[in-house]
């Protein structure tokens, strides 16, 4: 199904799209937050939810903002940690070299292991392209930034239009501020405003030509990034309030914890039937209480010393933390009883030596499609209306990527040093067994290395393996001096 943008009717839909996602977009503004550092100002509303104002000032001290969704993000975010390998195919030289130049420009390896983390926060996510100052440029766009929208009823999770929230102006009459808002679908083009209206004003001035030249067209021929999620029956999958709810339990429960240690070291002193116009809190200070002849009544004092067992929340904060995880579907490790002695510690070994092998087995599977689609919009369809640019690259290759090629990426593992020589081993009789080439061995031992600097190892070893054939030829061995001097024997 297609709209057209620029219809009053559709701008109206689209911004109702943004309305009625607004309490999403703050949910994923309060996630992001924390994810980026701010989780203080997060957890300090919480307590004043829970304490109230009173109690939760005087627990601002003792606040204990530990990011443990940061350790679980950056734990589940791991498929971009080792050097993809990517190929075209079918193989084509240039078209490689204009991969691998893209691959460069975009410093892709970072930039996808960012989109990764926020498709893991949020299960969605959107990768956009642009040329900045002729040099092209990518970035995972923070979900509370923008809005998919689905238009075709055959693919529910198939995004149609993304809508950039591109923060706030002036209407057209200078009078009023609204938002600003950017929509791309494969057709058209279009910069709108939170009022409803159509801004060929500001559209004019971003993409520096005359007001009459706007057309709404969108020149790619299809939205200029890729768009990832994880839902199988929505575009987007339901918000993540529970997540942001388990973010803030352990350092609520830590705080607490702290909270109480603070008045068991300063116990509440009540009195009855005391005349307090002398007391002094001192620790050397002597109080004396005399009985009022009048009253059978005796003066009293004491304490309030709350007591807490501090084993026993920690050891549910690890528990709950332990569930927290299964939830996610990765297997936390295992690490005994926590305490007051081990407890940051232990944090860290459950979160580290949990089993995310199943999850990474999804997630090579969900970027493996999303790269394919990523790359087919970069090299098809944004490069050819980048490289007649005038800003654009000149020492951009001059190649145009054949419709019918695509982008393999294959994810790889990281090789232990100490079995990498067994697994070379290993190869050596796949090798003579005609079951694997030479140069597929060195891509699969050397993940980070080019096709061209593959190509080029393998010329040197093809040289000196020739080097040594004419050695024994002549009988002498190029990894030996030879000694020049005549036998005089």
């Amino acid at each position: 199904m297609m709209i057209d943008l620029t219809a009053q009717e559709s701008i109206d839909y689209l911004n109702k799209q943004v309305k009625d996602a607004s309490d999403r977009l703050e949910l994923n503004e309060r996630l992001y937050d924390i994810y980026e550092g701010a989780l203080l100002n997060e957890l300090m509303s919480a307590l004043y939810d829970d304490l109230g104002e009173s109690s939760s000032e005087q627990a601002r001290t003792r606040a204990v903002p530990i990011n443990i969704l940061r350790q679980i993000i950056n734990k589940l975010s791991q498929i971009y940690q080792n050097t993809p390998r990517r190929s075209i195919d079918p193989e084509n030289q240039s078209e490689l070299e204009l991969l691998e130049y893209y691959e460069s420009k975009f410093n892709i390896n970072p930039k996808l292991n960012y989109n990764n983390e926020l498709q893991n926060l949020f299960g969605y996510s959107f990768q956009q392209v642009v040329l900045n100052k002729g040099k092209p440029t990518t970035r995972a766009i923070p979900n509370h930034s923008f809005v998919p929208v689905n238009l075709n009823p055959k693919d529910p999770t198939e995004a149609n239009v993304i809508i950039l929230l591109m923060g706030k102006s002036s209407d057209s009459s200078g009078a009023n501020e609204v938002d600003i808002r950017w929509a791309w679908s494969d057709e058209q083009f279009v910069i709108f405003d939170s009022q409803g209206e159509l801004r060929p004003d500001i559209m004019a001035e971003k993409m520096q030509i005359d007001f009459e030249q706007i057309d709404f067209v969108n020149p790619y021929g299809r939205i200029p990034g890729q768009y990832l999620t994880i839902s199988q029956n929505s575009v987007m999958p339901k918000p993540r309030a529970d997540l942001l709810q388990l973010s803030l339990l352990i350092p609520m429960l830590l705080t607490d914890l702290n909270f109480a240690t603070k008045f068991s070291i300063f116990s509440i002193l009540y009195g009855i039937d005391v005349n307090d116009e002398n007391l002094k809190m001192s620790p050397a200070v002597f109080w004396r209480f005399k009985s009022d002849p009048n009253s059978d009544k005796k003066p009293e004092i004491g304490s309030i010393k709350p007591d807490v067992d501090i084993d026993k929340v920690l050891n549910l904060a690890s528990t709950e933390l332990a569930l927290w995880l299964q939830s996610l579907g990765i297997r936390p490790g295992a690490v005994g009883k926590l305490d007051g002695d081990n407890f940051a510690s232990g944090i860290s070994k459950v979160i580290d030596e949990a089993d995310i092998l199943d999850h990474q087995s999804k997630q090579t599977e969900i970027y493996k499609a999303f790269e394919s689609e990523f790359w087919d919009t970069v090299l098809k369809y944004v490069h050819p209306i980048w490289s007649i640019n005038d800003q654009f690259d000149p020492l951009a290759p001059n190649t145009l990527f054949n419709m019918n090629s695509n982008v393999i990426t294959v994810f790889t593992k990281k090789i232990p040093f100490h079995s990498r020589g067994a697994l070379a081993k290993d190869y050596m009789v796949e090798i003579e067994g005609g079951l694997i080439s030479r140069k597929e061995v060195m891509r699969r031992l050397n993940p980070e290395l080019s096709e061209a600097k593959i190509e080029e190892i393998q010329q040197e070893i093809d040289e000196e393996k020739k080097q040594a054939v004419e050695a024994l030829v002549v009988g002498n061995s190029p990894f030996e001096p030879v000694d020049d001097e005549e036998d005089d024997g």
